[in-house]
């Protein structure tokens, strides 16, 4: 339907949100590597501290609610890289990740 030919938000649960820091720190642990990083303390376009997405549109007229807290869906996302970086069958990889979502409660 064309009503719904729009931009949507989809993200974690609001109880879930967290800051751009908490969120680089996961991700480096989820790595499981020796990963480092640093503030560039350069002169840069602003960017906020704390992103948030606005879902309420999409709960609002989907009815819809997320299925992985925020930690679980930064787990997801570092494992998908880093097998795509191993070199792994991706489409499988996917299919798994898919097959897991799918048998997940939405989140309250």
């Amino acid at each position: 339907r064309a009503s719904y030919a729009e931009a949507w938000n989809f993200g974690p649960a609001e109880s879930g949100e967290r800051s751009v820091l908490w969120i680089v720190e996961k991700l480096q642990g989820f790595w499981g590597e020796k990963t480092k990083w640093k503030k560039d303390h350069g002169i840069n376009p602003h960017e906020a501290n704390y992103l948030k997405l606005d879902c309420s549109k999409a709960r609002s007229r989907l009815a819809w609610k997320p299925k992985l807290d925020l930690e679980t869906a930064l787990r997801w996302v570092a494992e998908w890289y880093k097998a795509c970086q191993e070199g792994q069958e991706m489409r499988q990889v996917t299919v798994q990740q898919i097959k897991k979502f799918m048998q997940i409660k939405a989140c309250e």
